[in-house]
């Protein structure tokens, strides 16, 4: 796995596998520990309520591994057909919001490794995304979206379990990254962020949508492009890369968009409504 590894996974043939508040709001949060059974032997969930003047948000997170039998049977209830390898386990993903109901949200083909992982993520919370998300001034889509990107790279590239740490970092004031980075609270996350700074640089580049890849690629154009190319306020882009980027991958990701909506929706949902299923996408 490259420098430019994130989202991928080490093990081959995987490539493709599919899972504000105001400020005069003063936020609370505590947290309460519950076990919760779900089915096949997994036990063990954070269970946390958010609550402040406007509303009070009740939600849990928690993985379990089942094999691709099972999954294919939960699966079907949603009508979904997809793929998946025989003899093969499998991380899954379960929030519920107000409503108390588990709701599956991902799934993860698991290799040695990754299997490990998400035995620690089930039985240590104390750096689960959900406690970080309890730990939030204001729970809200942007708090998703970060925690989920930063939790996401830990699971798929074996970093610290201490990823939070690295969410408490402050970057100097600068007018226009303020604005493209403000839903990532000033990181260069996401393949969006990139192309939208891209287009702001000299010199040109031909096809600016294409330079996420390309530089996960190591492609030795964009490389040498990357070099030359200024934002209008004189800063390199390189140097934005190296400082605003994951600290351990020197380029964005894509958005797992689909996740953070379905995330999204179970957490915040007054009431409880049909969803359906998708599966982590990797690149």
């Amino acid at each position: 796995m490259g420098c430019c590894g994130a989202g991928s996974l080490s093990a081959p043939d995987r490539s493709n596998d599919a899972l504000r508040g105001t400020e005069d709001t003063q936020t609370t949060a505590a947290h309460l520990l519950r076990t919760r059974h779900l089915g096949d032997g997994a036990t063990g969930a954070l269970a946390v309520i958010v609550s402040n003047k406007a509303y009070e948000c009740r939600f849990g997170i928690t993985w379990r591994i089942a094999d691709s039998a099972r999954l294919g049977q939960r699966l079907g209830k949603f009508g979904v057909s997809v793929p998946l390898g025989r003899e093969v386990q499998y991380g899954q993903l379960f929030a519920w919001g107000h409503d108390q109901r588990p709701r599956l949200v991902g799934w993860l083909p698991l290799d040695e490794r990754l299997h490990a992982t998400v035995n620690r993520e089930m039985k240590d919370k104390s750096h689960s995304l959900a406690r970080w998300l309890e730990r939030q001034p204001a729970l809200d889509f942007s708090a998703l979206a970060l925690g989920w990107s930063f939790y996401w790279h830990h699971l798929l590239n074996g970093t610290s379990t201490a990823w939070p740490a690295h969410l408490r970092r402050a970057f100097p004031r600068d007018p226009m990254l303020d604005d493209v980075l403000a839903l990532s609270k000033g990181w260069l996350l996401w393949d969006h962020q990139l192309q939208l700074l891209v287009s702001f640089c000299r010199p040109q580049l031909r096809f600016p949508n294409q330079i996420a890849v390309s530089l996960r690629e190591r492609n030795p154009m964009i490389l040498g492009w990357l070099e030359r190319a200024k934002l209008p306020n004189g800063i390199s882009l390189s140097s934005v890369l190296e400082l605003r980027c994951h600290p351990d991958a020197q380029c964005p990701m894509p958005l797992e968009r689909e996740v953070v909506t379905r995330l999204a929706s179970t957490i915040f949902a007054a009431s409880p409504t049909t969803t359906t299923t998708n599966n982590f996408r990797q690149r």
